[in-house]
């Protein structure tokens, strides 16, 4: 009965533990930060590329003969919202290579391309 005593009262412990942070983190209200303007670099020539991403469904396939890419096949991938709180979505452009990016929607902008900032977008 010991034996059992001192493998269920930790657990016990953990399961209390986890009932009160989840708890607290239920309560209260949630601050929105304010949304901080970035700078962007104009891309244009992606602007169809952008809304396409943006405004198609996850796993639609579309071809482009025109972009900074050259001649591309475009992939809309999953939704997400960025540290800045925008509606963003995936994407997979194949053309020579296949490259990762992102489109994201300014609330005054529209959709526009997201900039690479990690530096990971080929793969």
């Amino acid at each position: 009965m010991r034996a059992l005593l001192h493998m269920v009262l930790p657990l016990l412990l953990l399961c209390v533990l986890f009932s009160v942070l989840i708890g607290c983190a239920a309560k209260g209200t949630v601050q929105e930060a304010p949304l901080q303007s970035i700078e962007k670099t104009p891309l244009s020539e992606d602007a169809a590329i952008a809304n396409f991403i943006g405004n198609a469904h996850e796993g639609a396939t579309q071809y482009f003969t025109q972009s900074s890419y050259g001649a591309v096949t475009v992939t809309a991938g999953r939704e997400y919202l960025s540290a800045l709180g925008l509606l963003c979505r995936e994407a997979y452009i194949r053309g020579g290579t296949q490259t990762r990016t992102s489109a994201c929607k300014d609330p005054e902008q529209g959709w526009s391309m997201a900039p690479d900032v990690l530096g990971e977008g080929n793969r």
